[in-house]
């Protein structure tokens, strides 16, 4: 499943990348762009490449001092729409910057990909947009969300655990609902995120040899063995029937 995030750059636009990494800065992150790649303009990869050498301080990490590569989906191109729901709240709107993720990123990418467009959109005085629920809001209100789920980590990570156990007793348990529940329990930032060893060239970009993904720790599926399978439940036109059938013997 694709993420999909759009920043509405607002005015704000001089010495946009130091303010961009100056804000990232600010929550506890210290990052660095592609030396090749630009906020404001396209790249042949169609993608924004961001080195990031540390991290908050709340934050699990599986591999600590290790510098991570994240990279996502990104274009960026002039505000020419009329869509009421941005122009009502913003004035002046001069370009539309487009993230995306896929099925397969490493939690460090998804955060990133959303930090970024929450970013843009604050330091450039815009707004953020969300595909999923068709969400307008600030950019301070899209870190504070995002701050938020970060701190949150380690107790999701924990409520799988707990789910995961309970799925260990159901033994007709979804292969689907099992992963996905195991790949919850990991609190770690980094889980499956690719050290940074290098930027890749942009001409060689699909052909570099990245680092292996850093290792990522999920808790052990044990699946108990005299588990009981439940009865199913039956629907309510059978239920009707058979307390109707026990009514009439009760009369005879």
């Amino acid at each position: 499943m694709s993420i999909e995030y759009y920043a509405y750059l607002g005015t704000e636009l001089d010495n946009l990348e130091s303010r961009f990494i100056s804000c990232f800065h600010d929550y506890g992150f210290d990052i660095l762009l592609h030396p090749e790649m630009s906020l404001l303009a396209n790249n042949q990869r169609g993608c924004l490449a961001i080195a990031v050498s540390s991290t908050p301080s709340y934050l699990n990490r599986a591999s600590k001092d290790t510098p991570l590569f994240t990279s996502f989906g990104y274009t960026i191109a002039p505000f020419n729409e009329k869509n009421k729901k941005i122009t009502r709240k913003l004035k002046k709107c001069t370009y539309i910057a487009y993230t995306r993720t896929s099925s397969g990123r490493s939690r460090c990418d998804a955060y990133m990909q959303q930090l970024t467009s929450a970013i843009l959109a604050k330091v450039t005085q815009g707004l953020f947009y969300s595909m999923d629920g068709d969400i307008v809001m600030t950019g301070d209100e899209a870190i504070e969300q995002v701050i938020s789920e970060l701190r949150n980590l380690e107790n999701k990570a924990k409520e799988a655990i707990a789910e995961l156990k309970e799925l260990e007793e159901e033994p007709d348990a979804a292969p689907w609902r099992i992963q996905f529940t195991q790949e919850r329990t990991d609190p770690a930032f980094d889980s499956d995120a690719i050290p940074f060893d290098g930027w890749p060239p942009l001409e060689s970009y699909s052909s570099y040899s990245f680092s292996k993904p850093i290792r990522s720790y999920p808790a052990v599926f044990n699946p108990n063995p005299n588990a009981k399978r439940k009865k199913p439940i039956k629907p309510i036109k059978e239920k009707i029937i058979e307390l109707l059938n026990l009514f009439r013997q009760d009369q005879i």
